[in-house]
């Protein structure tokens, strides 16, 4: 994953082909930290994301192989407690917090995985992270339910 995330990633090229000429015209008109994010993904070249995207299917499959006698894996969602607005209006403060946000759900989309989060019990800010295989959204959402349970105690 860190490979593939070291060339741009898949995402950011994608928003760049669909956003790319609305980016031209009103640029002004976008939020500087996702007009950012979107304008890294011009900078890669089409070879450059033909290789990503095959090196990431690779990496599913092998990904889906590795949890195939798993019922689930648990995580936080988040690796920190959500910012508030005010503390991420500076642009480099914003890119590594969000970075932090992002971090363990982009794993999970990176490799096609479903989840779902469930809030902690008060006093915890933060959420728990089930995560099941591509595909087995409905084990995912019994197994969610029952751990569900156990925080209602």
């Amino acid at each position: 994953m860190s490979a593939v995330n070291a060339k741009g990633g898949v995402s950011p090229y994608e928003a760049c082909e669909i956003h790319r000429e609305r980016m031209a015209r009103r640029a002004a008109d976008i939020d500087p930290n996702v007009h950012a994010r979107i304008a890294r993904g011009c900078e890669i070249t089409p070879a450059d994301y033909a290789d990503m995207v095959r090196e990431r299917k690779r990496l599913v499959q092998a990904m889906d192989a590795r949890l195939a006698t798993l019922d689930a894996l648990l995580m936080p969602t988040t690796s920190i407690v959500a910012p508030t607005i005010a503390e991420v209006a500076d642009t480099k403060i914003f890119a590594a917090r969000n970075a932090a946000v992002l971090r363990n759900t982009a794993i999970i989309n990176f490799f096609d995985l479903c989840a779902i989060s469930l809030p902690l019990p008060a006093p915890l800010p933060v959420g728990l992270m089930v995560i099941g295989r591509n595909g087995h959204d409905h084990r995912l959402l019994r197994i969610a339910a029952a751990v569900e349970t156990l925080f209602a105690r």
